[in-house]
Order: structure tokens, then sequence, then C-alpha cells
């Protein structure tokens, strides 16, 4: 803006100039072969064509000028509407935060499955008094030394009376229920009972070439 004031100044110096120039009387020269009365005036060809062009700049530096203020009055306008919109556009990081936010869904927290094992004889109150009477044999099938003791423990804390210990031939593998035809339900309850201490036991039926499985109606092996 500085630069432009200082132009400004400059057109305008210039003008009153022009103008002066303009208005300036040119000497006349006397004819002294003719006589002139002082009410006669001689006008010069070269003053008239003068003050044309004294005129026409005078005009061209005006139009100068005004073109000058339209371009300094616009340049201010466009500049202050430009401002404007640059502050009420949000930004572009902004723009990605939001857009972000939206499609990132909800993530659900998984569930912990449920610790408490479910009876599959809930309510058969009989079942469970029979599975606790029955004969049951703990054999540690290559578990550490006194799981077959420890796992009878268990057992009997929980209401099992009829409860033997020992060892099998061969090694296994994990902590399993076998049961005889008929027992499943009883078995099942006897799983339930060993949950809490072996997360992974499984019941199954006896195997009929392992006598090792049905030592008892009931027999608990502990594998490695």
């Amino acid at each position: 803006m500085s630069d432009l004031s200082d132009i400004f100044c400059v057109i305008m110096k210039i003008l009153f100039c022009s103008t002066c120039f303009c208005l300036k009387p040119m000497p006349e020269t006397e004819n002294k072969e003719q006589a002139t009365t002082p009410s006669q005036e001689v006008v010069s060809p070269k003053r008239s064509h003068e003050s044309l062009f004294g005129t026409l700049l005078f005009v061209g530096i005006a139009l100068v000028l005004v073109a000058l203020v339209g371009s300094m009055v616009w340049g201010g306008y466009r500049g202050f509407r430009l401002n404007k919109e640059q502050t009420a556009l949000p930004s572009i990081g902004s723009l990605q935060m939001e857009e972000e936010q939206i499609e990132e869904p909800m993530k659900e927290e998984p569930k912990p499955a449920s610790e408490e094992p479910t009876v599959p004889v809930a309510g058969d109150q009989a079942v469970m008094v029979k599975a606790k009477g029955t004969a049951i044999k703990v054999l540690n099938g290559g578990a550490a030394k006194g799981s077959a003791t420890t796992a009878a423990e268990v057992l009997k804390k929980d209401g099992y009376t009829k409860l033997t210990t020992g060892n099998t031939v061969k090694d296994y593998v994990g902590v399993v229920v076998y049961y005889a035809a008929g027992l499943e339900q009883e078995a099942n309850v006897v799983k339930i009972s060993l949950m809490k201490t072996y997360p992974k036991v499984e019941a199954k039926a006896a195997l009929k070439d392992n006598t090792e499985t049905s030592q008892a109606v009931i027999t608990i092996i502990l594998g490695k």
C-alpha cells in the first residue's frame, strides 16, 4: 500500500505541473510593421495548440488516477473476501479427523467366556447324588508325581466318597474321565467337578481295547 501511495503522489505532482504549464501565458511578439490598438488581442495559433495538448494530458492523467484508485479498491475488496472465505472454511486436518471418526466403527470388546461350568443335568439332584456315590478310580497316566492324589482330594472335597488312586502302564495326554455304558450323565457331573482345577478335562466312553480306561465304572486318567 505504501508503494501505491508513492505512485499516487508522483502522478499528482505531474498533474499539477502540467496544469501550471498549460495555464502559463505565452509572450506575444509585437509586430513593428503593424500598429495595434490597446483593445485588440492577437490569439496565437501555437498557444491554442498547447492548450489543447494540456487539456488532453490532464484528461489522460485523470483517467489513470481513476483506474489506479479503482484497482486499489478492488484489490482490497478481493483480499477481504478471500480472507473471510478462508476463515469460514474448515481446515483439511479437521475434515480428515472427522471422516476417520465417522468411518471407524465402534469395536465391541469380546465378552469373556464364562468360567462357571454348566451342569448338563441341572436340577437332577438324583444324578449328582449317584455320581458322588459311584466308585471312581483316579490314575496317573504320565502327569507329575502325586497328581492322582491331588485330583482325588479335589473330588473328595466336593462330596465324592468312593475314590481310589493308582498309576497306568503307558502314558496318556490330557485329563479324561472314562465311563462305562449308561453312566454318561454321572461322568459329566464328575467332569464339572474337576473343571475348576483342570479346565481342559474331557468325558469319554471307556475304550473296549484298553482295560486301563475301565478299571472302575468311572476312571479318571491324568496324562501329560
